[in-house]
């Protein structure tokens, strides 16, 4: 008896609590924003050599979407910030319309290599202003730099793609991703990418061109190889070697 005694009673102090509760019902007080994440990884790519790139702090409302953009005010937190002012820029809208969006820092690729493994970090606090109330005890996220460098894969075979390295690698995933769009073959080029991969990830574990692949390796010649090198040879890199095949085409 005395159980449902307790069960009666919590649930009568349930509703009364919903009932004094204006955040669930009142939908004209000022949007919560919760964030999802505390760090964030500005990640530069292995695949890519750009100068800037971002990372983003996603967070959802609670409140209800609206039909103009909505600024969150964020500071930078001193303590939480090693990163010149000049080397990152902040972005902290949500569009109209959306419940949910993220708050990114886009951050310059660092100078030297010791600060390239989450070295160099930005801080941001969210604070209130008339759009929007954090709705978390730590209001606060900090992004940190990470420069992802490529290594050797097994598929590089030297005999026809030359000597290592990452200028090249990165050149070759530029224009092996533009085959898509490439004419006047793009049927072939798609059916030898949905095969190899977005990524060359399907030519896994051989460590070189076979069977299958040996039937594709004139198209990936042509469509990827020759131009790589024809860019190497107008614009000449000592990192990178231009293998033997290309000088005897």
């Amino acid at each position: 008896m005395k159980k449902k005694f307790y069960v009666i009673w919590s649930i009568i102090l349930f509703f009364a609590s919903c009932e004094k509760d204006p955040w669930v019902w009142d939908t004209s007080r000022k949007t919560g924003i919760v964030l999802d994440r505390n760090v964030v990884e500005i990640q530069f790519s292995e695949y890519t050599d750009t100068t800037w790139a971002a990372g983003g702090a996603s967070y959802s409302i609670l409140g209800v979407p609206v039909d103009y953009d909505r600024k969150i005010l964020v500071e930078v937190v001193d303590s939480l910030t090693n990163m010149p002012s000049t080397d990152y820029k902040i972005e902290a809208v949500l569009t109209a319309g959306a419940v949910r969006g993220a708050i990114r820092v886009w951050a310059r690729r660092p100078s030297y290599k010791e600060y390239e493994d989450m070295k160099l970090w930005v801080g941001l606090r969210i604070l209130e202003n008339d759009e929007f109330m954090p709705m978390m005890q730590s209001p606060e996220v900090t992004f940190g730099v990470k420069v992802v460098h490529p290594q050797q894969p097994k598929w590089w075979v030297e005999d026809l793609l030359g000597k290592f390295s990452e200028v090249a690698y990165r050149k070759l995933f530029e224009i092996y991703n533009e085959l898509w769009y490439k004419w006047p073959r793009p049927e072939e080029y798609r059916a030898m990418l949905d095969l190899f991969g977005y990524r060359l990830q399907m030519l896994t574990n051989e460590g070189k061109w076979s069977g299958i692949y040996l039937a594709y390796q004139p198209l990936f010649k042509q469509g990827v190889l020759v131009p790589l090198f024809d860019y190497f040879t107008e614009h000449p890199n000592p990192e990178v070697e231009i293998p033997e095949w290309y000088n005897n085409k």
